[in-house]
């Protein structure tokens, strides 16, 4: 079966669902640069929005109990949003796309102006799949015979991230190179 993800900020306890941007819930069904869901978030993340260098986790409804809950919860991080204990949010939409992804935890960046692309312009969005846990174990998740580019999906899981156009002396620039095959 498909396994369902969303966008959940573990610092403020907050979630963006994609079925309120007309998206599809599943990892690979959203995770596209310019889908409506994936800029919702990333104007969340630019200098200046709510969610600008908070702790973010894309939370599939199949990850593993107890990573990222608040403690005593019994469940997952995405039944934490189904029953009540995180806030929905409904951002809107940004127009402005960032030129870098930041990861302020392991001082990391990503060139989004030079990201692959594939089957005629698509643009897998890294925010989504470096952030996600839970992934490979339903329909709809992100697949690849390559492991590095595998190694990359859910390493930037529960770190500080902001979407900036420059880039911080000192970070280092990391290319996972997400395309589907």
């Amino acid at each position: 079966m498909g396994q369902y993800f969303e966008a959940i900020n573990i610092t403020k306890g907050e979630f963006v669902e994609p079925h309120d941007y007309d998206s599809f819930a599943g990892l690979t069904e959203h995770s596209y640069r310019q889908n409506n869901f994936m800029c919702a978030v990333e104007g969340l993340l630019q200098k200046g929005g709510a969610w600008y260098k908070d702790k973010i986790v894309w939370a599939g409804d199949y990850a593993e109990s107890g990573l990222y809950t608040p403690e005593g919860y019994e469940g997952n991080l995405y039944d934490c949003a189904s029953d009540g204990v995180l806030k929905k949010i409904e951002p809107k939409i940004t127009t402005h796309l960032s030129e870098y992804l930041l990861n302020h935890d392991k001082k990391q960046f990503i060139n989004m102006e030079t990201l692959p692309s594939y089957d005629g312009g698509w643009i897998l969005h890294p925010l989504s799949l470096l952030t996600a846990i839970g992934n490979g174990e339903g329909g709809g998740d992100f697949y690849t015979s390559d492991k590095k580019m595998l190694s990359y999906v859910g390493s930037w899981a529960g770190n500080s991230i902001s979407a900036e156009d420059s880039v911080p002396v000192g970070y280092e620039e990391i290319k996972p190179n997400f395309v589907e095959v």
